[in-house]
């Protein structure tokens, strides 16, 4: 998909998300909801709230209640103060 825009409105689990571009964000009024993916695969990525395995992208932007693994990234990575990468490599 070209672009992959995803709000939390519960639990969710998936295995892999694939996209050109990718947002993940919580709803509203479901702040403590969590989306579970094996890996996440994006040009651009903006996401929180998403715990994985693996991320990869060239720009990668986590936000605020991620717990990721490792991200993989080729040009740029941000990470908010209250999420957690374990490694991060630069591609």
């Amino acid at each position: 998909a070209k672009t992959v825009r995803i709000t939390i409105n519960g639990d969710c689990n998936v295995e892999t998300i694939n996209s050109e571009n990718l947002v993940i964000q919580q709803d509203e009024n479901n702040k403590n909801k969590i989306l579970n993916a094996q890996k996440i695969n994006s040009n651009t990525v903006d996401i929180e709230a998403t715990h994985s395995k693996n991320v990869t992208g060239k720009q990668v932007e986590i936000r605020a209640n991620c717990l990721i693994e490792t991200v993989y990234y080729s040009e740029s990575i941000s990470i908010d103060e209250n999420s957690t990468v374990k490694n991060k490599i630069k591609i």
